[in-house]
């Protein structure tokens, strides 16, 4: 028997496995708000659409198959430049309006605050980055796939997206899950994750991201 199942899927499973068999076995949906506000993983992709645009300008025209060295000059000019990256939030944000349906003559004082506190996002992984910089970069948004057997009947797959690859010097890769909220990364014990899984979903997600780059 073969199963397939996200990461996210995963946590939900370890936090309420009926409310993980509705949503994704019996695919029910939850009734919409209609209110028009931005939910928590919106939040996510606008945020992963513009780090991802920006680093595909920073990219030479004659980069090989998009890796490239980010130098701390690429880094500051950004960082520097907080109206160039604003546009690229603004941008972003406009596509995922589009995607939900949402017509708008005008971004709203709403829109606008959303868009500063994204565009705070941005910045922060930039200067984040340009604290280790130079490094190279591989490959944004990738997805990947991870074959986990549970006995002789039943191999789990577990599927995911991969924000960033870089190589850092002679350090190894850096895989990058970029993150608009809070997580828990201290130490746990691994007996007891049944207990909170929710509390511990980075370090799961951290857990199958080191099982996925040894078996490459």
């Amino acid at each position: 028997m073969k199963l397939i199942c996200l990461h996210l899927h995963f946590n939900l499973y370890l936090q309420c496995p009926l409310h993980f068999y509705y949503k994704y076995i019996e695919r029910l949906k939850e009734e919409e708000s209609a209110e028009a506000l931005l939910q928590n993983n919106d939040f996510g992709t606008i945020l992963h659409g513009t780090l991802e645009q920006i680093y595909k300008e920073m990219r030479p025209q004659k980069a090989i198959k998009g890796d490239f060295d980010v130098t701390e000059t690429l880094l500051d000019y950004w960082i520097k430049s907080p109206l160039e990256f604003k546009n690229q939030v603004r941008a972003q944000y406009e596509l995922l309006l589009k995607a939900k349906g949402e017509v708008r003559a005008d971004i709203s004082s709403y829109d606008a605050y959303n868009i500063e506190i994204i565009s705070q996002y941005v910045r922060n992984v930039l200067e984040l980055d340009s604290q280790i910089s130079p490094f190279y970069y591989h490959s944004s948004e990738e997805n990947r796939e991870l074959a986990i057997r549970i006995n002789d009947d039943t191999e789990v797959f577990f599927k995911g997206i991969i924000d960033r690859v870089d190589q850092i010097n002679d350090l190894g890769l850096r895989l990058v899950d970029y993150k608009t909220g809070s997580d828990e990364l201290s130490a746990f014990d691994l007996l007891k994750i049944d207990e909170n899984p929710k509390k511990y979903k980075a370090i799961i997600q951290i857990l199958l991201l080191l099982r996925d780059v040894y078996v490459r």
